[in-house]
């Protein structure tokens, strides 16, 4: 079951990704979680699962054509990275507290977690690459900073975000 939810999103076809809007997206997460909330999970899995398929959709719309749906990926990854750093500190608070060294975080999305996905799916890579684009680009600055604070973006990457910049106007 969980396999072929993951799969759901990488389905959406062209016009599909152009329709939908936020709320859309937001009912769809519902769905999807009202779907497997009576399935034998715990709140972390629940988290990675429900997570996982909104970041899977916002790749979708980060990567289509359109750049309402792009921008609005953007938007929507922006306000991740806050969240995400707020899990984590959450986390590590309940890891100092804690004597089981195996405790798990409540929220799947903390900032190790996020930095990775964003490193899989390359991000920085669409962001940076053919389909780049200035509006994207200086909304992008948040998860850019986020991934330098992360170490995940050398100077060699923010020299290329600066020429694409300044190439693009």
């Amino acid at each position: 079951m969980i396999e072929t939810l993951k799969t759901l999103p990488a389905n959406l076809n062209s016009e599909e990704i152009k329709a939908a809007k936020k709320d859309d997206i937001q009912k769809l997460i519902k769905v999807v979680h009202n779907a497997i909330k009576g399935a034998s999970f715990d709140k972390t899995q629940l988290s990675e699962i429900l997570v996982s398929y909104e970041l899977e959709i916002l790749n979708i719309c980060l990567k289509s054509q359109y750049m309402e749906k792009r921008i609005f990926a953007i938007q929507t990854l922006v306000e991740k990275v806050s969240e995400a750093e707020r899990n984590q500190e959450d986390y590590e608070t309940l890891k100092k507290g804690s004597s089981d060294p195996n405790v798990q975080p409540s929220n799947w999305l903390t900032s190790d977690n996020f930095i990775l996905w964003l490193e899989k799916q390359g991000i920085a890579q669409v962001l940076l690459g053919e389909s780049s684009h200035s509006e994207l680009l200086r909304r992008s600055s948040p998860l850019f900073r986020f991934m330098f604070r992360k170490k995940k973006l050398d100077m060699k990457k923010i020299d290329e975000i600066c020429k694409l910049a300044i190439e693009k106007h």
